[in-house]
């Protein structure tokens, strides 16, 4: 997975991009109680107005969105884009090329339970309240 950098001003920014508000919800809700700042984004549009506004150090994002799809983000990513955990969650399996093409750390399959994302989400940012969650997951 590597180190995802060290900066303290978005150590715990997470962007998460899902068009289903209730999904957004449940998701976002959990993650505010762990302490992570999360900027929410309902389709490809949102999500790169947020990436201009601050780049997060994990992005969790949907596939399929009302205006295109997920993929479209990642290629908006800065050059350091390894500093950043990409978690995808979607209903589909994208095919082997897509997950190449664009190295998402994590493939989650919906529907997932919030203490796998937030297991993944210790994976690809280890410093991003590890120790919070595991103890709280115990």
């Amino acid at each position: 997975m590597g180190d995802k950098g060290t900066g303290q001003g978005n150590r715990r920014r997470v962007l998460l991009v899902e068009d289903h508000a209730i999904l957004r919800q449940v998701v976002a809700h959990p993650l505010r109680q762990y302490g992570y700042d999360v900027v929410e984004a309902d389709g490809v549009m949102s999500a790169l107005a947020a990436l201009a506004a601050q780049i997060p150090t994990i992005i969790i994002r949907d596939i399929a969105l009302p205006d295109g799809s997920g993929w479209e983000v990642l290629r908006h990513l800065p050059p350091r884009r390894d500093r950043i955990g990409i978690i995808v969650c979607s209903a589909w399996r994208p095919s082997r090329s897509e997950m190449a093409a664009h190295r998402p750390d994590v493939f989650l399959a919906k529907p997932f339970a919030i203490e796998a994302l937030l297991h993944a989400m210790t994976e690809v940012y280890p410093g991003a309240a590890a120790t919070t969650i595991q103890e709280q997951l115990a």
